[in-house]
């Protein structure tokens, strides 16, 4: 299951074994120049700049000086080294083919939507985007649909914390099909509690734990198929932790098969992927395009006859509008 990792300590074996390696850098050279981005290191969480000072005073063991305003920098770029940077998720991050992590461009897909197979047109419309300029490691990622007899919002609020999506907020509303129905739950990391402001209901969680949302984790198959070469994802199935209004459930995905799927940008090849799941009346089915980071082509979840659909119509990835040339469509 995955897995979010706590916070390294100095009784880490592998942070003393980088430390030593960094002593042994220290004694061989006479001076160690480091270029900062300022407005990143500014910026970095304060518990990492309180972390830096048992780093400070090592090194200045070891007989060279080394600025203060940099070791917030070394502790975090520790942090972010593989041994940290993946739990026992199924997703192989770490095998991308450049060695680095990889993460979605913002985007905004629009897609033709379909609840219920009822006739009336409707518009479904997923983005992906920071949630403040300010901040880089805020996202909210959001699903939409809009008919004229109903709506239906889905949005999850999280931050990358160690190439990890950790959810903060998730909200969800439905009207004007049945009964109305809202969620909106906060996640308290620091205190291990999931409080529902809409429905005034709090639930406690493990966190050690890493889980996503009822909508996150569609975003983290992305992210993990952007990070796994095409060969491994033939063969990978793909586990997720699922935190349902405080009961865990686990989502399971497996390739079927390779598809190309007519829309109304031309015919886009994809993968097809299947959640595995026990009860025959529940299925989920996703068909992604890697030429497109893996973006979401077409979407069908069928739950005790109920059913939604999602089929693209238009898509802007990184502030440009998709438009496939005839190699891509072909």
């Amino acid at each position: 299951r995955p897995t979010r990792f706590p916070e390294p300590s100095l009784s880490d074996p592998l942070l003393y074994a980088q430390l030593e390696q960094l002593k042994e850098t220290l004694r061989r050279h006479t001076s160690v120049r480091a270029i900062c981005e300022m407005g990143r290191l500014a910026r970095l969480p304060q518990r990492i700049v309180n972390k830096a000072s048992s780093l400070r005073s090592f090194c200045m063991k070891c007989g060279r000086r080394v600025a203060a305003a940099l070791l917030p920098a070394l502790y975090c770029s520790m942090l972010l080294s593989p041994a940290y940077a993946f739990g026992e998720s199924d997703g192989a991050s770490s095998h991308s083919p450049e060695g680095a992590f990889a993460f979605p461009k913002p985007f905004e897909a629009t897609y033709t939507a379909d609840y219920r197979g009822l006739p009336i047109s409707a518009t479904g419309i997923r983005s992906l985007r920071r949630e403040d300029k300010h901040d880089s490691q805020r996202y909210i990622f959001s699903s939409r649909a809009v008919s004229l007899f109903a709506k239906l919002n889905e949005a999850s609020t999280f931050t990358l914390e160690s190439n990890q999506l950790v959810p903060a907020r998730y909200q969800y509303e439905r009207t004007g099909l049945g009964k109305n129905k809202t969620q909106d739950t906060r996640f308290d990391w620091a205190s291990g509690l999931a409080n529902d402001v809409a429905r005034d209901e709090a639930f406690t969680f493990n966190p050690s734990t890493l889980f996503s949302d009822r909508l996150l984790y569609q975003l983290r198959l992305q992210v993990d198929l952007i990070n796994t070469p095409m060969d491994s994802i033939r063969s990978k199935t793909w586990t997720y932790l699922i935190f349902d209004r405080g009961r865990m459930k686990e989502y399971v995905f497996e390739m079927a098969d390779e598809e190309s799927i007519d829309t109304a940008l031309g015919t886009i090849d994809t993968i097809r992927l299947e959640r595995k799941n026990e009860d025959s009346s529940k299925r989920t089915t996703l068909w992604l395009a890697p030429s497109l980071e893996y973006m979401l082509i077409r979407f069908v979840q069928e739950d005790d006859g109920d059913s939604f659909s999602l089929a693209l119509k238009e898509a802007v990835l990184d502030g440009q509008p998709v438009q496939l040339d005839e190699e891509a469509k072909s």
